[in-house]
């Protein structure tokens, strides 16, 4: 029977507050939505949540195994949530970025944790180089100019220091 991409997400969000429960876990729009309210009226939110949970949903890789934050394509689409909130057109990912893979990252979790399962299996960082350009001049308040490559080969480096490629 065919079910729509819809029904497959309410279905998953419905299992995921399932196990939440079964967890003690609170609800992660819950927590973003009482920050949310917290702000200044000057401050407009760009809500990603439904984006992400949608992407995520879809078996797309946007969280790190081993580490805390966002792989570079988490960011682009909030970055893309961002540009939209504008009234801006977002970079094409594909079309206006070269990729770049890094293998063998392991993240916070790992160096907390010492865990030997993650340590087995490590992450891949996947950077995006603008075509447009690599290099950036950054002027500081104090006057000081810092020349700075956007992306840094680190396939040499240690695995914890692989997110470290600047994307």
């Amino acid at each position: 029977m065919p079910v729509s991409s819809r029904q497959l997400l309410f279905d998953r969000h419905i299992q995921r507050i399932s196990v939440r429960a079964q967890l003690t876990t609170s609800s992660q729009r819950d927590a973003i939505n009482y920050f949310y309210n917290s702000y200044s009226p000057n401050v407009t939110a760009v809500d990603i949540f439904d984006t992400m949970l949608r992407h995520s949903v879809d078996g797309e890789y946007l969280y790190f195994r081993t580490d805390h934050h966002w792989t570079a394509l988490g960011a682009y689409y909030a970055y893309c949530d961002f540009m939209t909130s504008q009234g801006k057109t977002p970079a094409d990912l594909e079309t206006n970025f070269t990729e770049h893979v890094f293998e063998g990252f392991t993240g916070s979790f790992v160096r907390e944790t010492n865990s030997a399962a993650m340590k087995e299996n490590p992450d891949t960082v996947y950077a995006y180089d603008p075509n447009s350009t690599n290099d950036i001049t950054i002027h500081w308040a104090d006057g000081a100019v810092t020349p700075y490559t956007i992306i840094t080969d680190v396939s040499t480096w240690g695995a914890s220091r692989k997110y470290a490629s600047g994307f």
